[in-house]
This record gives structure tokens, C-alpha cells and sequence, in this order.
């Protein structure tokens, strides 16, 4: 450390400020590079990295929000006294700012020929030695910043990963939805199955949970008579942690009053149009060495209809046992609250869901698999909901959401039932969104889109930590 700050000493015995409280930055690099105006002085800044010394001929890349650009220094056009004050001070990693204005050279690059130049924060590590980037993946995720510094790839993703979300918001703006915020403080957790972390409020005297979905909230405005409504926020579901899950995740839920599932679809593929057309500018994808194409339509087939499909196997005429059996000779654990629509369900999870490579709606689920979708009319065992799968990942999921509140109080006891054969995500009564219903809920259209498993497909990515800014990591050992 003593080392360190040697360096600082060394650069205020020069008489320069490392951190000054004065500068001139007019001018973002970014715009610096799109407007190319030659005759234009420019007031920008950025980080040094890579200078390259040629004596009296300086070049250097400055980078900034993971635009790069070259910047020249002269003897001529600096002055002694600064070229040398340049070479003696500044190292990769130093922040600077500099004033110039912009030519191509004979390579054709375009390059600030740099008047003047100040420093504005002194790197105490020279990064020199370091500039082929960082490897450890433990250290990228939990030195993100470094991460961002070393890799310029990252912060290019990182930045992607917000202009996508930016233009969902657009999207969904563009069709008359609002934007509003639900508590992530909850007295009563739902709206998803999942195990909820734990907290305890001192000042209320009583347990809270953080979210792991907003739904319930949404859908009690939607009551109230918001009939478009969108939040994307995090949630939290007490899981593991592996490539594709975070404990601590974000979520695009939206809900449209006089709509249904099919809706919901048109919605959802909009979503993409969007995305794809104005941030990513490509429809096809690379996934695990298989083409994806986003273009739509999407395809659409119903569960039942996917099993017999992708696994021969058709549950429509099977029994509670002959699922078991199925499920037992592929050595699937049989869930402790076991029924017909969860054998459904996990034998879709096994046979199928890897084999889902094009985009494909997913519909009519077992009723079990949500106590907040409405019935299909044909089939009582079954819902109207839908999931969007591609290269075996879940992306999306969707109801007609629940209206009767007859209805619901009959799915939350059944929850209660699954919870008392040994169910841990099974979902507790909501008496207040009950009594909401009540009131009268318009037929209604619901989506859930999970932000970073969409965007570890888009950005293809095999890693959710790797489209985070933050992620969740295990304790250092």
C-alpha cells in the first residue's frame, strides 16, 4: 500500500493535483467520435490505456462508456514542458482530460491531436502490464469494475443489456402501458413458485418477505383501473446459484385489462421485433453451436401435444401412476405432493424442454403449475398459460389471468393441500387479493420475462453472471 501512494507522492512533487476539483469536460467521447467535426474543439475525457511512445509523436487510446478513440501528443502541439510532463506522469489507467481537435491519420484512424491535457484521477495500479484482460472468472464477477476496465467486452454488454431493457420500456410505452413501482416488501409472499427470503420489520413487529413477484400488486391496480400496467425490477427466490439462476434477478411482468393469453403472445413477439430491429439489428443466433432464428411468428404447440411430440409418450389418457412409472424409469424424483399435472409437468421439463431450439409457445399447462391462470373451458385439468422456449430455455411465461374469485379461493386452498403433503413453493392464501377480485377484475392478459435469461440468449451468453452487473456469488473462501 505504502508503494501505492508513492506514487502520489511523486506526482504532487511534481506540482500536479491527482484528484483536482476543477476540470472542463464539455464533450462525451461518444460524441466526440459521431460528430467528426475536424475544425471543432473538443473538451473530452477518458481513460488512458495503451500509449504508445515514439519520442517525440505520442499516440494513446482514451476510452469511455466503451467508446475508444487515439489521441495524438506532440512536442510541437503540447509544448516541452507538457510532453514531458505526459511521458513522466500519465500510465495506462490514468484518467484524463483532453482539448484538441480531430484529424485522420495516414492509417486513417481518427485521432484527437491533443492541445492540452490535465489529469483527473491518478490510477495507483498501471495497468501496462495487465491489458490483455482478466481471465479469473471469480475475479471478473466480483471486481466488476476491474472487469470493465481490462475487458472492453464487458462493458459493451453491460451497455447492451440496458439499451435492450430501454427499448422494452419503449415498446411497451408505445402501446399505452405505465410504468409503476410494487413493494418488494411484502407481509404475504406470491404471484410465482418459489421459496422467499425472510426478513423481520422492528418498527411493524412482524415478518416481511422480499418479492419474488410483483403480480399480485399489478393485478390490484389493474382492479383499481390501470388497464395497461408494466414494472421491470428484481426479484428474489430463495434457490441455488448456477449458470442460469440467480437468487436476486430482474423481471419485465405486464398486464393488459380486456385481453387474454393470445394477446399476451402477440405482445411477447412484438417485444422481440423491437428489440431485434432496433438495439441488436439481427434475427438469428448462435446458441451452443445451434442456429436460432427470432423472426416471427413463433411456433405454437400445447404441452400435451409437445410430450407426445418430442417424447411419444401421450400423458392426456395416462393415470397418476403411470406417470410415476414413467418418471421412476428415468429416475426423475417423485415430488412429495405428487399429481397428475405435476407428472405432467416434470415429465415436459425431461423429455422436451431440451429439444425446444426454435422459439415455440408452450400452451395449455397442468392447473397445478400456477393457482393464477384461468381454466382452459374444454379442459378443467388444464390453463390457459404459455411459456416461450428457445435452445431449451424457458423465456417468457404468460396466463389469461384469473378473474373468479370463487375460483381462486377453491386454487388456494389446493395450494395449501400440496403445501401440507410436503410442497415448499406452494403458494399462501392471499385473502385481501381475493376480496380485490371481488370487485371485479377485467378479463385480463399477463407476462413474465425474465431479463437476464433473455438476455443471455440475445447477448449469447452461457453464463447469467456474465449479463449482471453485480452478480450473486458464493463467500470467498
Amino acid at each position: 500500500m505504502a508503494h501505492e501512494y508513492d506514487t502520489l507522492k511523486n506526482v504532487e512533487e511534481q506540482g500536479i493535483t491527482p484528484y483536482p476539483y476543477e476540470f472542463q469536460v464539455k464533450h462525451q467521447l461518444a460524441d466526440v467520435i459521431s460528430q467528426k467535426k475536424m475544425k471543432k474543439t473538443y473538451h473530452t475525457a477518458g481513460r488512458v490505456k495503451i500509449v504508445r511512445d515514439f519520442g517525440k509523436l505520442i499516440f494513446a487510446d482514451l476510452h469511455s462508456d466503451g467508446k475508444r478513440l487515439q489521441i495524438s501528443l506532440t512536442r510541437d502541439n503540447l509544448g516541452e514542458e507538457a510532453h514531458k510532463q505526459f511521458k513522466k506522469t500519465i500510465v495506462a489507467g490514468d484518467i484524463i482530460q483532453v482539448t484538441g481537435t480531430l484529424f485522420y491519420t495516414h492509417k486513417n484512424e481518427l485521432t484527437l491531436q491533443v492541445k492540452k491535457f490535465k489529469l483527473l484521477a491518478k490510477s495507483l495500479y498501471d495497468l501496462a502490464s495487465k491489458w490483455h484482460g482478466l481471465k479469473d472468472p471469480e475475479l471478473r464477477y466480483r471486481q466488476r469494475y476491474r472487469d470493465m476496465i481490462l475487458n472492453d467486452n464487458t462493458t459493451k454488454l453491460l451497455l447492451m443489456r440496458s439499451a435492450i431493457v430501454s427499448q422494452m420500456r419503449k415498446t411497451l410505452e408505445k402501446k399505452g402501458f405505465v410504468e409503476v413501482e410494487t413493494p418488494i416488501l411484502q407481509p404475504l409472499y406470491g404471484g410465482a413458485n418459489a421459496e422467499p427470503f425472510k426478513t423481520h420489520y422492528h418498527a411493524l413487529k412482524r415478518d416481511f418477505y422480499l418479492r419474488i413477484s410483483p403480480e399480485l400488486y399489478l393485478k390490484r391496480l389493474t382492479v383499481g383501473g390501470m388497464e395497461r400496467v408494466f414494472e421491470i425490477g428484481r426479484n428474489f427466490r430463495n434457490e441455488g446459484i448456477d449458470t442460469s439462476h440467480s437468487p436476486e434477478f430482474s423481471m419485465l411482468e405486464a398486464y393488459q385489462a380486456y385481453a387474454d393469453y393470445e394477446d399476451m403472445i402477440k405482445l411477447n413477439e412484438d417485444l422481440f421485433t423491437d428489440i431485434l430491429k432496433n438495439v441488436l439489428k439481427k434475427t438469428t443466433f448462435t446458441i451452443k453451436e445451434q442456429k436460432v432464428s427470432f423472426k416471427p411468428p413463433f411456433a405454437r404447440i400445447t404441452m400435451i401435444d409437445a410430450i407426445k411430440k418430442y417424447a411419444g409418450i401421450d400423458v392426456n389418457t395416462m393415470s397418476e401412476e403411470d406417470l410415476k412409472r414413467v418418471l421412476k424409469k428415468e429416475k426423475i424424483p417423485i415430488r412429495p405432493a405428487f399429481t397428475w399435472g405435476w407428472g405432467v409437468q416434470d415429465v415436459f421439463e425431461h423429455f422436451v424442454e431440451p429439444k425446444l431450439v426454435q422459439p415455440t409457445f408452450v400452451m395449455r399447462h397442468p392447473k397445478e403449475t400456477s393457482p393464477l391462470c384461468k381454466p382452459c373451458e374444454d379442459d378443467p385439468r388444464l390453463i390457459e398459460r404459455f411459456e416461450l422456449f428457445a435452445a431449451g430455455r424457458e423465456l417468457s411465461n404468460a396466463y389469461t389471468e384469473l378473474n373468479d374469485p370463487r375460483i381462486q379461493e377453491e386454487f388456494f386452498a389446493m395450494q395449501q393441500e400440496l403445501k401440507k403433503r410436503g410442497d415448499k413453493e406452494a403458494h399462501e392464501p392471499d385473502t385481501d387479493f381475493v376480496d380485490a377480485l371481488k370487485y371485479g377484475l377485467p378479463p385480463t392478459g399477463g407476462i413474465g420475462m425474465g431479463i437476464e435469461r433473455l438476455l443471455m440468449l440475445l447477448l449469447e451468453n452461457e453464463s447469467i453472471r456474465d449479463v449482471m452487473f453485480f452478480p450473486m456469488l458464493k463467500e470467498k473462501k
